[in-house]
């Protein structure tokens, strides 16, 4: 019987791309002191050569230009297409291979992101989404960018991981539960939950979010870093159970050391979300009857 891969054999699958990871960095590094040598070449000839050689030295400028704009623009495409075919590949690979997930690139077209978030936005963008489904619930998976305008001016109103999971029951009342007030850890590492005036962990019914979130459920969020559990916020509404991890998305290429912590955080979010979806199958006061 297949089951859902770890958080270490998805890491063990990204072993052999890290290191062409470090490879690629290191030929960045030498691209970019080839930029610098033709940007210092480029000085000179236009503060020595342009007023009196000026028909050759436009020439040698452009090609100069056109060179370093080609180192740079072969570096960022090469660094794209690496990024989804030699890092994202493996992981979305090993869970396919496990039987429950497919492999996708994208924001599914019927995703109902007007119940995720309630500002307007104008556009949103996906990556490395992962589509899957545990018995009878569906879900996806994505890291998501959201843009909202507000007269000329565009901002950022989510960056993070967005969880999905479609459900059998319809809640007619949003749920909206931010995690770190609802529950928390007392000296048996058990879950407690901490309601009062002061906190309204949960806005909606207490009882309906109580029936969804799980005890295995919370032990599961739990077990996730602080730094994730932090900002967990949970929403439920009609027929979907959504979680986001808000957060300042890694550098993507800025360093090995960056995009090892930030695959140890999706790989963690992953087999988390995965679990999840598990226990949401498994739940029987989810799968009556309809309330439509």
């Amino acid at each position: 019987m297949k089951t859902n891969p770890t958080f270490d054999e998805l890491m063990l699958a990204l072993e052999q791309p890290l290191k062409e990871f470090q490879k690629l960095q290191k030929r960045k590094k030498r691209q970019r002191l080839i930029r610098r040598i033709i940007i210092g070449l480029l000085i000179i000839i236009i503060i020595v050569y342009v007023s009196e050689y000026k028909e050759h030295s436009l020439f040698i400028v452009g090609i100069l230009l056109v060179l370093m704009r080609m180192l740079g623009g072969s570096s960022s495409r090469k660094e794209d297409k690496f990024w989804g075919d030699t890092i994202v590949s493996p992981i979305l690979n090993r869970l396919i291979e496990a039987g429950t997930y497919k492999g996708k690139r994208g924001m599914p077209e019927n995703m109902a992101m007007k119940n995720t978030f309630l500002s307007k936005y104008d556009n949103y963008k996906s990556s490395d989404l992962i589509e899957g489904r545990i018995g009878k619930v569906s879900y996806s998976i994505a890291n998501i960018i959201i843009k909202e305008s507000s007269g000329e001016e565009s901002r950022i109103s989510f960056q993070g991981v967005l969880f999905v999971a479609n459900l059998a029951k319809r809640y007619d009342t949003r749920i909206t539960v931010w995690f770190p007030a609802l529950v928390k850890k007392n000296e048996d590492q058990q879950p407690e939950v901490t309601k009062g005036p002061s906190d309204r962990p949960v806005f909606g019914e207490f009882s309906e979010a109580w029936e969804v979130i799980t005890k295995p459920i919370r032990n599961v969020l739990i077990s996730l870093p602080e730094s994730i559990v932090n900002q967990l916020r949970i929403e439920i509404y009609e027929h979907q159970f959504m979680i986001t991890v808000p957060r300042r998305y890694f550098q993507r290429y800025g360093s090995v050391e960056g995009i090892v912590s930030a695959l140890e955080e999706d790989c963690m979010l992953i087999t988390a979300f995965t679990t999840i979806a598990g226990e949401l199958d498994s739940n029987p006061a989810l799968w009556g009857k309809s309330t439509d």
